[in-house]
C-alpha cells in the first residue's frame, strides 16, 4: 500500500509501531532521494523502523548507504516543523525531512552525511531527507 509523506508523518503520532517499507517498485532503479526521505521520516519518530529494497517481488537485498552509519546519539526532543521541513535534533546532529524542499541553516558548521560537505547552510531538494552531523563530532 502506497502512502503519502503526510500520512506517514501522521502515523508517527500514534502509539503503535510503524514500519516504513520503501522500495524501487520492483524496478531495481534506486531512487536515493526517496530512500533518504523515508529514512529521515522514520527518524522523526520514536517507534519507527525502516527498510529500503527492491520491492514486493524480492526483499533479499542488503543495500547499505552512508546515512546508515551516521551516529546521531539520543534524540533531544520531538520532531518539529521549521523552514518548510520537519526537523529532529539529536545529541550529535539533526535529521531533516523535506517533502517540498527546504533551505536549512545552523548556527555552527555541520556535515551533510550524504555529500560530505561542511557548511552552516544547505539546500535539501524536494522529496529528500538529510542527516547533518556536528562538524566537531564528525
Amino acid at each position: 500500500m502506497k502512502t503519502t509523506f503526510s500520512e506517514g508523518l501522521e502515523a508517527l503520532n500514534g502509539d503503535k509501531m510503524v514500519i516504513y517499507g520503501v522500495d524501487t517498485d520492483d524496478t531495481g532503479v534506486k531512487d536515493l532521494k526517496k530512500m533518504r526521505l523515508g529514512l529521515a521520516l522514520s527518524l522523526l519518530g520514536e517507534n519507527a523502523y525502516y527498510t529500503y529494497d527492491f520491492g514486493p517481488r524480492d526483499h533479499g537485498q542488503a543495500w547499505w548507504y552512508p546515512e546508515y552509519d551516521a551516529y546521531l546519539g539520543e534524540p533531544l526532543g520531538e520532531y518539529y516543523e521549521r523552514d518548510a521541513a520537519y526537523w529532529r535534533e539529536f545529541e550529535n546532529g539533526f535529521v531533516v525531512a523535506a517533502p517540498d524542499g527546504a533551505s536549512v541553516s545552523f548556527g555552527e558548521e555541520y556535515v551533510d552525511v550524504t555529500s560530505g560537505e561542511s557548511s552552516m547552510s544547505f539546500t535539501v531538494d524536494e522529496g529528500d531527507g538529510r542527516i547533518f552531523l556536528k562538524a566537531s563530532t564528525n
